[in-house]
């Protein structure tokens, strides 16, 4: 899952079939963003729209233009990438949580769809998805660690909270944390676990 940045809408990746659907928030709508070969383990949107998916079994993330309401495939970043899960993306940098390199690479745009990389930020055990706060801090699923580590905006280790096998870490605009795990959404403040029942 990604938000939209620019357009408030809801990117859903198809593990099963690769399609990238873009759903409008206001009416429920569905678009096909994108179709890779599946399974899809990762999404982000950048502020121009632009979409980035994992694409695990080909190791590869491919990046997706946006223009006039339509998505072409732009770019295919392949450099130093096995096993891509989730993404972030923040100005020109893109984030890549790696669970074959156990680590969290960073790559710069450069012009246009040009990316340069990777660079290793920091190992982590099983990384699933990477987040980021308002302060820069970022939070990443540590899924072969059980756990969800917290590093400050120079990837220097701040600490770490137990949660079983986390597939999914997200931040909100208020600093909210919140964290899939077990068939439920957990929330941080930041330790210990608060659990929301919908």
């Amino acid at each position: 899952l990604a938000m939209g940045p620019a357009d408030g809408a809801l990117y859903v990746g198809d593990y099963i079939d690769g399609k990238v659907w873009k759903v409008d928030l206001s009416n429920g709508n569905q678009t096909l963003a994108a179709q890779v070969a599946a399974p899809v383990l990762g999404l982000a949107v950048d502020t121009n729209g632009d979409l980035y998916v994992s694409v695990a079994i080909s190791a590869q993330v491919q990046v997706f233009h946006y223009n006039s309401g339509t998505y072409s495939l732009a770019a295919t970043i392949t450099s130093g990438i096995i096993a891509p899960r989730g993404l972030l993306k923040v100005g020109n940098t893109l984030y890549v949580a790696d669970d074959g390199n156990q680590a969290i690479l960073k790559y710069t745009q450069q012009a246009g769809y040009s990316f340069t990389g990777p660079q290793p930020m920091t190992s982590v055990n099983g990384p699933a998805q990477i987040a980021m706060d308002n302060a820069g801090n970022f939070y990443v699923a540590a899924a072969g660690g059980s756990e969800v580590d917290i590093f400050n905006p120079n990837f220097n280790f701040i600490h770490s909270c137990p949660v079983a096998s986390p597939p999914g870490v997200a931040v909100d605009g208020y600093g909210n944390v919140f964290v899939g795990a077990g068939g439920q959404v957990l929330g941080i403040p930041p330790c210990p676990w608060i659990t929301i029942h919908t």
